[in-house]
């Protein structure tokens, strides 16, 4: 036993001294370890975007189905807002109304209505007049108290009424006369942009009853079927961008120092075993945290890792997320 103790401190001395006596030894160690590379599994992952209507509403259409590729700016599907045709109609009619308004101001009155005026004063000038001998005559009944008080009062009150009616056709005539004033064909046109703009707006939520693609992608879930109450702002398609795909992997602290940005990689997914991808390291996490709980055993999730993510070159659309994927850095 005791030979054997010799031994072994003669082979952990021999082992320490060529350290020092050979320093190249441990150097040379390090670059074998380098040279193997690092090797890690991650997950597939590519850019997504969730489409979600602005407005509520029943979904009267979904024109699209998971897998489907869309283009920017294609019809997704569209919530039913009968209320908003309706207020489109009602803006509508309102601005012609205000517009014709406008037009009549600023071209001026017409001959047949300045005359269609004249003839209303002399209509309610002859009202008044036999209104106003009607009243003289009663009102000397009165004094004599041939009439009660309250004949009178009705006497007095037509007379009243036929006054301010020529008083009113008198003002019409003149004002159709003068023509428009600056002042009301301003604020008639003051009213004409109100309205203008309030259509504009009920035509801009209308608008937003119809989703689109706000990108190119593939239609990766679904969130409602046609006839369904949609929310604001619920969630009717998720797209994704297979063009722009990474590989998400989490790197021991003990290998991340054998990593850099742009370094290349070589990516391998069991869906298709025989292809190699290529790819390019584009980030490498700053801060280390705990291994996610999709680690394999116990020993990997109490470990320090780093976030490391792999961009890969996904030309084919082949690379779907969610799939497990093997990565070498040479």
């Amino acid at each position: 036993m005791i030979l054997v103790g010799l031994v072994a401190l003669g082979v952990l001395g021999v082992a320490w001294n060529s350290g020092r006596l050979f320093p190249g030894l441990g150097k040379s160690l390090e670059r074998s370890r380098a040279e193997e590379g690092v090797t890690a599994s991650g997950t597939v992952e590519i850019r997504t975007v969730e489409v979600a209507s602005k407005l509520g509403g029943y979904l009267r259409e979904l024109r699209v189905r998971e897998g489907d590729l869309l283009a920017a700016g294609e019809l997704i599907g569209g919530v039913d807002r009968p209320d908003l045709e309706a207020q489109i109609s009602r803006d509508e009619a309102s601005l012609r109304r205000a517009r014709a308004h406008l037009a009549d101001l600023q071209s001026g009155s017409r001959p047949e209505e300045i005359a269609e005026a004249a003839a209303r004063v002399a209509s309610a000038r002859s009202r008044y007049e036999k209104s106003r001998q009607d009243f003289n005559r009663f009102e000397s009944l009165h004094r004599d108290k041939v009439i009660s008080d309250r004949q009178f009062d009705e006497y007095r009150a037509a007379f009243d009424g036929a006054k301010a009616e020529l008083a009113a056709a008198q003002d019409r005539h003149a004002l159709l006369r003068a023509g428009a004033r600056p002042l009301q064909v301003e604020a008639q046109r003051a009213e004409v942009e109100a309205l203008e703009a309030a259509l504009a707006l009920t035509r801009s939520l209308w608008a937003d009853c119809q989703i689109r693609a706000p990108q190119g992608g593939v239609v990766l879930s679904k969130g409602f079927e046609r006839g369904e109450y949609v929310a604001p702002g619920g969630v009717l398609v998720t797209l994704g961008d297979p063009m722009d795909c990474w590989v998400r992997m989490y790197i021991p602290s003990a290998q991340v120092g054998l990593l850099r940005r742009g370094q290349r990689a070589e990516v391998r997914v069991d869906a298709y075993p025989h292809r190699t991808f290529s790819g390019q390291v584009t980030e490498i996490g700053q801060e280390a945290e705990f291994a996610p709980r999709m680690s394999l055993n116990q020993k990997e999730r109490t470990s320090l890792v780093f976030r490391v993510k792999v961009a890969v070159e996904n030309g084919e659309g082949v690379l779907k997320p969610g799939m497990p994927a093997d990565v070498r850095l040479p």
